[in-house]
């Protein structure tokens, strides 16, 4: 759980009363009680891993890199080609 996650639902907990400890136990029952998540999961509450999310934007970003250097090496290979039959003709 990532500390902004843990700080906000030790204040909420505080506020009802309750220490995290209790919480935890009360969903863990209501889990068990209704055999499933006490509610309905969204892709928004899911957690968000953040290294994750980086790793993911590096290897995008290095995606891109890599095509743009394929790009780049066929256009230079196009271009000797064009210089190569230009030197030919004449």
């Amino acid at each position: 759980m990532n500390e902004d996650l843990y700080d906000k639902m030790q204040e909420l907990c505080e506020e009802l009363g309750l220490d995290m400890d209790t919480a935890i136990g009360i969903f863990a029952q209501k889990m068990v009680n209704e055999e499933g998540m006490p509610f309905e999961v969204t892709e928004k509450d899911l957690p968000v891993d953040e290294e994750a999310e980086r790793r993911a934007k590096r290897l995008k970003t290095a995606g891109i890199i890599g095509a743009i250097a394929a790009l780049i090496g066929l256009v230079t290979g196009i271009l000797l080609a064009v210089r190569s039959l230009k030197a030919h003709r004449r």
